[in-house]
């Protein structure tokens, strides 16, 4: 057999490891009680590491000593280090990539480190980047750290939506918000929009402990004098996770403005807080003037102007199963409800949510025939004022809408349209089709979460399962479980949370068994749970829900049916 002479000599140099008769060092590795010998060459640990090539050629005692030991923070590292030196080979994973840069670092073996780059180059993604950089916050391992940040912030969208974005440390923070690295994403104006929902979202890791930090740090680094308040305030309508924060950050824009800084003034919409931990009191309010079910309503706080605490209810089918052309504004401060306008069709089972700049879309329905309805309208709280938006809706009727990050409204399923997915887009003023539904669905709710997933549960078909859609892949996939399958239920969004009251089982009938409890899911945690106190006063299905606030802090349910259409409100707190 036949050797090139570097085959040989590595061959040579590899059987020289941990040979006790030749070597002329004895290295003792230890690490919490935990000891590894390794029995080499100094001039050969020199020739691979300056750290070594300072202990041993310098004036330090273990230039002098045959024994030295050495305390690591991984063993296993060290080892693969000093087989690397004797041999030129490492296997490296995605999880060993760390340590052994780490190890490499310490020690300056420059070589195994540009190994360690190489690799890292060829199998980067960013979960597995941001994991690497939550491991480097607490390591000094300063090529890997710049690495990573400037991979995050070449994909900044994305990155803020991770769940490892909010356990970045301070540093980290103030690292990104002067990293000139970043890349604006769809849906941000530009690089301090984009900044400060950032920020926003950061702070929802840990918001008590990151207040002073978030003023007297983080803030100082962003540009809000390109802000106008407008901007401000949409960003914190959408991200803003506690009334400490957005109350810290809207305080700072106002310190700005005070000195000169920053022209206009700023309306911020506050957070409703209604978390899904604490036991829920349910209150009969006044109620509805007409009694009906399959009524759609929006809360018109949310839209950060206009009375406060107030929702708007929109059609429904009356008690002689008639539909209506109702639209009814309810004031929570006076416990009153008011006649403001009537739509321009008569419908019920439609889709509402609330756009910007007090805009609500009013679509689908049932109009007294099984063909969905074409036309969608745009409801003006300031004007009370319908608009019809330009092309056909084609949505159902019982669909599920929600507002994704970019303001774009998702119709989800409905009757006659049970698989669709349709969007508005209300810059463009244009409806366009979307990745459709993995099953049939009418009667459900959905959500988005902080990451810009979509969900949507309950319903016909497949009610127990929630399917889940990342819109950058592209592709709907099974998520979390609800406990107790349902349809037909009221359901409304926080922040962090989506709630459920009442609804029944599949298939839909008022003779079938309407439920009274309330449930939520944890929007991050993709986790149900059945929530204590109080059940409704009386079992509803095909009722509406929306939250009302700052003062009030309540969810609102409004009318729905247990045999025939009500006028039932109710209030629960907690």
């Amino acid at each position: 057999m036949r050797y090139h002479a570097g085959d040989l000599l590595q061959r040579v140099v590899r059987s020289m490891l941990n040979d006790e008769r030749h070597s002329d060092v004895k290295i003792v590795a230890e690490n919490a009680g935990k000891r590894m010998e390794f029995h080499c060459h100094k001039a050969l640990l020199c020739g691979w590491s300056t750290y070594f090539a300072n202990m041993f050629d310098g004036e330090f005692l273990e230039a002098h000593s045959s024994t030295v030991e050495i305390s690591v923070t991984d063993l296993a590292a060290f080892e693969r280090m000093i087989f690397f030196m004797y041999s030129g080979e490492i296997q490296l994973t995605k999880e060993t990539l760390f340590e052994t840069f780490s190890a490499a670092s310490v020690y300056l073996v420059s070589v195994l480190q540009a190994k360690c780059m190489s690799f890292l180059r060829e199998c980067i993604t960013l979960p597995f980047c941001m994991r690497l950089l939550l491991q480097c916050q607490y390591s000094f391992v300063p090529e890997l750290y710049q690495f990573c940040l400037q991979f995050s912030c070449r994909h900044f969208s994305t990155m803020i939506r991770a769940p490892a974005f909010k356990q970045l440390n301070l540093e980290t923070m103030c690292d990104i918000c002067k990293s000139p690295d970043i890349r604006v994403g769809e849906g941000f104006s530009g690089l301090d929009s984009c900044l400060v929902h950032a920020v926003a979202l950061w702070c929802e890791g840990a918001p008590a402990s990151r207040l002073e930090d978030l003023e007297q740090a983080v803030l100082p680094l962003l540009h809000l004098q390109s802000m106008t308040a407008q901007e401000l305030q949409q960003i914190l309508k959408v991200c803003a996770a506690s009334l400490e924060v957005e109350e810290v950050m809207t305080s700072f824009w106002t310190r700005l403005q005070e000195q000169g800084q920053i022209a206009g003034s700023i309306n911020v919409s506050r957070v409703i807080r209604f978390e899904g931990s604490k036991p829920v009191v349910w209150k009969t309010l006044s109620p509805m003037p007409v009694a009906l079910s399959q009524v759609a309503c929006v809360s018109s706080t949310s839209l950060g102007g206009g009375a406060p605490n107030a929702a708007v209810l929109f059609g429904g089918r009356n008690v002689l199963g008639e539909e209506t052309n109702h639209v009814f504004r309810y004031e929570a401060e006076t416990d009153e409800f008011t006649a403001v306008n009537t739509l321009p069709f008569t419908a019920r089972g439609l889709g509402s949510v609330n756009l910007a700049e007090q805009l609500t879309l009013v679509c689908g329905g049932y109009t007294g025939s099984e063909n969905p309805l074409g036309n969608s309208y745009l409801y003006d709280h300031a004007a009370n004022e319908f608009k019809k938006t330009s092309g056909r809706c084609n949505c159902g009727w019982k669909p599920a809408v929600v507002l994704d990050l970019q303001g774009k409204a998702h119709v989800l399923g409905g009757v006659k349209a049970v698989t669709g997915h349709r969007v508005y887009d209300p810059h463009a003023d244009r409806w366009y089709a979307d990745t459709v539904l993995p099953s049939k669905r009418y009667g459900h709710g959905a959500c988005v979460g902080e990451d810009g997933r979509l969900f949507v549960f309950g319903g016909t078909h497949d009610p127990e399962i929630v399917h889940m859609l990342d819109p950058r892949e592209g592709f709907w996939i099974v998520g979390a479980k609800m406990t107790d399958a349902a349809l037909d239920f009221a359901w409304c969004q926080t922040h962090s949370h989506c709630f459920v009251v009442g609804g029944s089982t599949n298939p839909p009938s008022d003779s079938e068994p309407i439920f009274s409890d309330t449930w939520a899911f944890d929007i991050p945690m993709l986790r149900w749970h059945k929530m204590d106190g109080d059940s409704l006063p009386t079992p509803l299905r095909e009722s509406c829900a929306t939250m009302l606030g700052p003062s009030d802090s309540s969810l609102h349910v409004f009318g729905g049916s247990n045999g025939v259409p009500s006028a039932s409100h109710f209030r629960a707190q907690h």
